[in-house]
């Protein structure tokens, strides 16, 4: 996990893949939300981002799955 797509306020977001392929399969986009800036409500981003784990909709970007830490969130 190297290669960053962009920056924000609250986070940065980087390209990602499953660990070993190198990125010959798949590729995700990590997106890293710091806590402390972001001053967001766990159970509120869960909410948010379980709708798009379940969406499927050409228009929509589909989330794989959120995880977090004692800084940050996680969504891939």
């Amino acid at each position: 996990m190297d290669v960053l797509l962009g920056k924000g306020a609250f986070g940065e977001v980087f390209k990602c893949w499953f660990k070993g392929t190198e990125g010959k399969e798949q590729v995700f986009a990590l997106k890293i939300l710091n806590k402390d800036l972001a001053n967001i409500d766990a159970q509120m981003l869960k909410n948010e981002f379980e709708i798009t784990i379940n969406a499927t909709h050409p228009n929509i970007i589909r989330t794989f799955d959120l995880f977090q830490d004692a800084e940050f969130f996680y969504v891939v």
